[in-house]
């Protein structure tokens, strides 16, 4: 049975996942809806495992907490690139 330290972290990486997955559907996607669904689930898996890091472990917490934080920042970088290329300055359809 898991402790309730690593219920935590299992959950702040299950939500990381997921945001990673809504971010990789935004690519592919020109609904600023869904863009900014992604960008909610961003925030909220890096909030949970900040929130993670300051109250676990340093020793069991460091590792996985740092690499979430670090694959939610490729995909916000991967997130703005998509919307940028998607929706480039100065285009208007008439």
């Amino acid at each position: 049975m898991q402790d309730a330290g690593s219920q935590r972290m299992n959950h702040a990486l299950q939500i990381t996942e997921e945001a990673v997955q809504f971010v990789r559907v935004a690519q592919n996607s020109a609904d600023p809806q869904v863009i900014q669904q992604a960008q909610r689930k961003l925030e909220q898996a890096k909030s949970a495992l900040e929130a993670f890091g300051e109250v676990g472990d340093s020793n069991t917490a460091r590792d996985p907490v740092s690499q979430g934080l670090a694959q939610l920042e490729q995909s916000r970088t991967t997130l703005a690139q998509s919307v940028s290329i998607s929706d480039p300055v100065g285009y208007h359809l008439y």
